[in-house]
């Protein structure tokens, strides 16, 4: 019913400098990420208002000379799993795939400070609702987003992670609307 999401979304990437300067100029483009584990399904992955938490990425997948790139998005027809309608799609599209393939064999995995940091099976999970809303004739998600608990207690006894985020996964680059130079990473 609210899929669609109305405004304008800043996400940032992280990624090398290099990659960074061609994206800026136009003459390259981030590539959709579709590895089996990937947190949200198929699609171009940036941490939604939080330039930072992009960087230390690009840092922990080991790049020499780390940057990020922002981006103006507009999310469009969204898969929103941090609301309960969203939330429920997967739990029927988990229902549906039991139905029609037995239980799953992909498990979450790899996991730190208790969370699963490969999500083979929320991979097949979101990809398997994507599939069956294209199928029922609505229009494609272009967007898929999720907030995930991770890291350290930010104090002893919180409830709060020092690398909790929002991310978003841009399945339909035409969402992406321009890049830009984050003046806080300059």
């Amino acid at each position: 019913m609210y899929a669609e999401q109305t405004g304008l979304i800043l996400g940032f990437h992280g990624c090398s400098r290099e990659l960074a300067e061609r994206v800026l100029l136009g003459t390259d483009d981030f590539i959709p990420s579709d590895k089996p584990y990937d947190w949200l399904g198929t699609g171009i992955y940036f941490w939604e208002r939080d330039p930072m938490r992009a960087y230390e990425f690009a840092l922990q997948k080991g790049s020499t000379d780390p940057s990020v790139v922002g981006a103006i998005i507009d999310p469009g027809k969204v898969l929103d799993l941090r609301c309960r309608e969203g939330q429920e799609m997967m739990r029927a599209a988990y229902n549906n795939y039991c139905r029609n393939f037995g239980i799953p064999k992909q498990k979450n995995a790899s996991y730190e400070e208790g969370v699963p940091m490969r999500r083979n099976l929320d991979f097949i999970m979101i990809e398997a609702a994507c599939m069956s809303y294209d199928e029922s004739n609505r229009k494609a998600f272009d967007t898929v987003m999720g907030a995930f608990l991770e890291g350290r207690e930010i104090y002893p006894g919180a409830g709060m992670r020092d690398k909790t985020h929002t991310q978003i996964c841009v399945r339909n680059p035409d969402c992406i609307l321009g890049y830009f130079n984050p003046k806080s990473m300059r």
